[in-house]
């Protein structure tokens, strides 16, 4: 329990976007848990977010700027190479539908 609220301050503390919904909260804090909360407040989707732009900061959880190219779903193997994980993009799309709920 320690650890989620203290993920969510820091998330609290990189969101200057007053219209934030619980459900959009919900899903940020999801993702800084797997990924880190500097990194999703670093994000692309955060700074959408910030900006008032919510559909696509949303759609920027799971989905690169072309909006085909699938982010926040790799690991690095022993050899260095970035592999794409089906079930942490399946994630990530889950946070997105989470995210956009309140749209």
């Amino acid at each position: 329990q320690l650890v989620i609220e203290k993920g969510q301050l820091a998330l609290a503390d990189c969101l200057t976007n007053q219209r934030v919904a619980q459900d959009t909260f919900d899903a940020l804090s999801s993702h800084g848990h797997n990924v880190g909360m500097p990194s999703t407040c670093a994000s692309r989707a955060v700074g959408l977010i910030n900006a008032g732009r919510m559909a696509e900061g949303c759609k920027a959880l799971a989905w690169a700027a072309d909006g085909k190219t699938p982010v926040w779903a790799y690991v690095t193997d022993t050899q260095g190479r970035k592999v794409f994980v089906p079930g942490l993009h399946a994630r990530r799309l889950a946070e997105v539908k989470l995210c956009e709920a309140s749209l």
